[in-house]
């Protein structure tokens, strides 16, 4: 029986693991967080319930149509809206259908997750190359062995961690990969004394780059929240701004700047910064294979879709099990 070590719990990871799973390989996943699911996190402040990363997921192709189908028939994902309020608060309704999680994004991957053999808070420091197989070291000390290796983390950190390991790539392609830039996000979470006051379906799209917010969403009127509270996303432009000054500092800017979109106040205020929140060009393969020595794949959002960023990274995840399978066959 052929081993896979995928290194990343995000949906990419998770995907990539379950299609090898089901093909019969023996598969470990290994998570530096404490959870799954990558940027599809859900925080707890109290009885308030928040998404800050991915807030919904839209659903293009076959194959995510049937993960999504499914879902829905556990109950782990419910219909949205087909369209969000613009700055002036107006429902542009577009047509194109969005779930989002019935308890938050969160639990649902920790169900894809579930028949997984998943290793949390294993931050990978080291990989090597031998004859026929991959070795990798974790920060706490754990050793690992497998036949194939799959790279699902934000591509930055993948290339940090080859270069630590000594593994060389191409100038060209290591040029082209170095080349893929990534958004930074700030996230305000409020716990409100009210009802917000957004109107229906709760969430807010700012079209205007130049904006402090890029989203706001009503987590209550989402469904996830047994109370009043928000979730308030920066634009790249205000995020990349705030970057280096103190992070609660830049959550209450971004307070300051959602209060005239609400009708309520800030009882209690959380911060959380993604540094690699959104891909700016992803690259056109769906997935990358070097092929000198054992099987070693690149995979995650880098490889995605900019607008359809869970489909995006779940399909290449999946690209890179397939990927392994024709390589072993």
């Amino acid at each position: 029986m052929k081993s896979c070590l995928v290194v990343g719990g995000g949906i990419s990871g998770i995907i990539a693991a379950r299609r090898l799973q089901k093909k019969g390989f023996n598969v470990t996943v290994l998570e530096k967080s404490k959870g799954f699911g990558g940027r599809m996190a859900t925080r707890r402040l109290g009885e308030a319930v928040f998404d800050l990363g991915a807030q919904f997921l839209t659903v293009h192709g076959m194959f995510f149509r049937v993960v999504v189908e499914d879902l829905q028939d556990q109950g782990l994902i419910k219909e949205w809206s087909r369209g969000f309020l613009n700055g002036d608060r107006i429902l542009n309704s577009d047509g194109y259908l969005r779930f989002c999680g019935s308890q938050g994004m969160a639990p649902v991957a920790k169900a894809l997750a579930e028949p997984l053999q998943v290793h949390l808070q294993e931050t990978v420091t080291r990989i090597a190359a031998q004859t026929d197989h991959w070795e990798v070291e974790s920060e706490s000390g754990q050793r690992w062995q497998a036949d194939g290796l799959i790279l699902t983390p934000p591509l930055p950190q993948s290339l940090q961690l080859l270069e630590k390991s000594a593994v060389t790539l191409e100038a060209e392609l290591l040029q082209r990969l170095k080349g893929v830039k990534y958004d930074p996000v700030i996230v305000s979470m409020a716990v409100l004394d009210g009802p917000s006051g957004l109107p229906e379906p709760g969430g807010l799209a700012q079209a205007d780059p130049m904006s402090p917010i890029a989203w706001l969403a009503d987590n209550q009127q989402k469904g996830i929240s047994a109370v009043p509270a928000v979730t308030i996303q920066g634009t790249a432009h205000f995020s990349r701004s705030q970057w280096k000054n103190d992070k609660e500092q830049a959550g209450k800017l971004l307070w300051e700047a959602a209060k005239p979109l609400l009708k309520a106040n800030c009882l209690e205020l959380d911060v959380h910064r993604w540094r690699f929140a959104q891909v700016q060009d992803p690259l056109p393969e769906s997935c990358l294979m070097l092929q000198d020595g054992p099987p070693l794949v690149l995979a995650g959002d880098a490889f995605g879709d900019r607008f359809n960023p869970i489909e995006g990274a779940a399909n290449s995840g999946l690209e890179a099990a397939k990927h392994l399978i024709k390589h072993w066959d």
